[in-house]
């Protein structure tokens, strides 16, 4: 066997050296980037079959390992991804018995638009299941990769992750689908096939769902308030724009929009964050856009439009208002993270109104602010010091 520890072979990293490692229980190994050598290293047991090429430029395209032992080869390689484009599912089995005892096992995916699985892809998914069936597992997956010093268990990581459905005993199809902004939804079709029992031997009488209690399972909690405001309206038609670049997308996507949403603030943050995610997620898939994805974004920017919202009518300084709603923009409607906005509103409810706004310099600070006290230093004291210069 041989195997490429895949980390450093990320767009992210083009450019730069790095140190590729290689596992192999193999006699050599030679490592290729898109057919060049880079070498032949011996893995063995005094470097515990683990060798690294070191200095190698991360380019695009492939990297692959040859092995060889016995005179025999075996080869693996990495193709490097382009930007995340869409989701895939796959499925344990595709047809089940339509039993209380039938659970398939569904894996959800990010890969590129050619198919290729991104490595360290995080997105926040949602699990939406129809059909004679439940889901195991939670209907929303948010990456715990930020969690730092962490008492608690890790939840999931980086894609791919993995989802059960049960059979309610009923026959049917079933209709599994999972969606990220800015992302093509993946769906997947099962299907639950009628049984005879066979009471020949013991009479066994069908289970009902009367009186029994569900089992308990962790639930994270993705309540919505009641009515969101319907700046965007949703759409039941297919978007399709034909061949273009991002920016022309960008400006369709929009013209689209305003066409049938007159009451769209298009000077807004928001407004410019769903256009842009939506003109990436065009490019991915050569100008289709399905009502469902377009709809579960614009549900994310009409549940930030209503936070913001609130975030205008406080007494906060102006800077930090736009400091709150880009954080926001990014986290609802770029990564789809899921907010209650009543829980927001009393949590904004909790930042004292006025006060001054103080940002710590760096590199890439902008000394042109308007509104700000700049700072040179973390140290609360020395804070106090530049806001208070007197005390």
């Amino acid at each position: 066997m041989v195997f490429i520890q895949p980390h450093y072979w990320r767009s992210q990293y083009l450019g730069q050296k790095k140190d590729i490692t290689v596992n192999s229980n193999c006699d050599k190994v030679e490592l290729m980037v898109n057919g060049v050598s880079k070498g032949i290293l011996s893995p063995d047991q005094s470097n515990f079959h683990c060798v690294t090429f070191n200095n190698i430029l991360i380019e695009k395209g492939i990297i692959s390992a040859l092995a060889t032992k016995n005179g025999k080869q075996v080869k693996t390689e990495i193709v490097m991804a382009g930007e995340p484009a869409k989701i895939i599912l796959s499925g344990s089995q595709y047809k089940i018995v339509a039993d209380r005892g039938s659970v398939v096992i569904i894996t959800a995916d990010i890969v590129d638009s050619q198919g290729t699985h991104v490595y360290g892809a995080n997105n926040s998914i949602k699990w939406t299941l129809s059909g004679p069936a439940t889901l195991a597992g939670p209907s929303v997956y948010e990456s715990d990769i930020n969690k730092i010093q962490e008492m608690e268990g890790v939840w999931y990581m980086d894609m791919p992750v993995s989802n059960v459905i049960r059979s309610t005993g009923k026959p049917g199809k079933i209709h599994i689908s999972v969606s990220a902004s800015g992302l093509t939804s993946g769906a997947l079709d099962i299907e639950a096939e009628e049984t005879v029992n066979d009471n020949s031997i013991i009479n066994e009488s069908v289970l009902v769902d009367d009186s029994r209690i569900a089992v308990a399972k962790i639930l994270l909690n993705v309540k919505r308030l009641d009515e969101l405001p319907g700046e965007i309206k949703i759409t039941g038609d297919e978007i399709n724009m034909g061949p273009s670049e991002k920016t022309g997308y960008s400006t369709m996507i929009r013209e689209y929009i305003v066409k049938n949403n007159s009451s769209a603030d298009t000077a807004s943050i928001e407004f410019r964050t769903l256009n842009n995610l939506l003109a990436v997620q065009l490019a991915n898939s050569n100008g289709h856009l399905s009502a469902v994805d377009y709809n579960f974004n614009v549900d994310h920017y009409n549940n930030c439009r209503l936070i913001s919202g609130y975030i205008n009518n406080t007494k906060l300084p102006p800077f930090f208002k736009e400091g709150l709603k880009k954080f926001y923009s990014e986290a609802i409607i770029s990564r789809g993270v899921e907010k209650n906005a009543g829980e927001e509103m009393n949590w904004l409810n909790w930042i004292p109104s006025g006060g001054i706004v103080v940002i710590v310099q760096g590199d890439k600070t902008n000394p042109g602010l308007k509104g700000v006290v700049f700072a040179k230093s973390t140290r609360l004291e020395d804070i106090i010091s530049t806001v208070y210069p007197h005390l």
